[in-house]
């Protein structure tokens, strides 16, 4: 495997991250549902994969093997659950009622 394969996959992770974070400061307050979909990327980025990476390249290959099937198992994990709040958040926007809202905020704001 070509490490340098590997490290430029920690550069596109953080620079999603920065761009992540650059959607929901610009949504913030103005577009809850852009900022809560930027949110979920954050949330599925976040972790310090990336440093992670690079980490585990100064490791030999076996760290290297380890650490990317953890990072795709903690992906699908994440995305889930980002999937499972933006379908919620979807369905409260839909039913457009303060109680919905409210419960979309206690289940997956607090």
């Amino acid at each position: 495997m070509d490490v340098r394969a590997v490290l430029s996959v920690a550069d596109e992770i953080e620079a999603a991250e920065r761009d992540a974070v650059s959607e929901f400061v610009r949504c913030d307050g103005l577009d809850a549902i852009g900022a809560a979909y930027a949110a979920g990327g954050i949330d599925v980025l976040d972790g310090g994969w990336a440093k992670q990476l690079r980490s585990a390249c100064e490791c030999g290959q076996a760290a290297l093997h380890d650490m990317l099937d953890m990072a795709a198992f903690n992906a699908v994990k994440l995305s889930v659950k980002v999937s499972d709040m933006l379908s919620a958040l979807s369905q409260a926007a839909k039913v457009g009622t303060e109680d919905a809202m409210r419960e979309f905020e206690e289940r997956w704001l607090a």
